[in-house]
């Protein structure tokens, strides 16, 4: 049986992507709030746009957040 790229990654202690990737989802979410509280509205909207993006590759991942 052979061992896919991310099994190998994972058994030489690199984290798994979409668990990183699930960590700057919600760091990105939470900036994005935190702009629109301090009326950057531009900023928090950019980093809305960032989170979706984040979000699409997740689901690509099987993941949901």
């Amino acid at each position: 049986m052979q061992a896919t790229v991310r099994e190998i990654m994972e058994s030489q202690g690199f984290p798994d992507p979409a668990d990183t990737l699930a960590q700057i989802y919600g760091q990105d979410l939470q900036a994005a709030h935190e702009a629109e509280l301090s009326g950057a509205h531009a900023d928090a909207l950019k980093l809305r746009k960032a989170a979706a993006k984040i979000k699409k590759t997740l689901a690509a991942y099987g993941r949901r957040v």
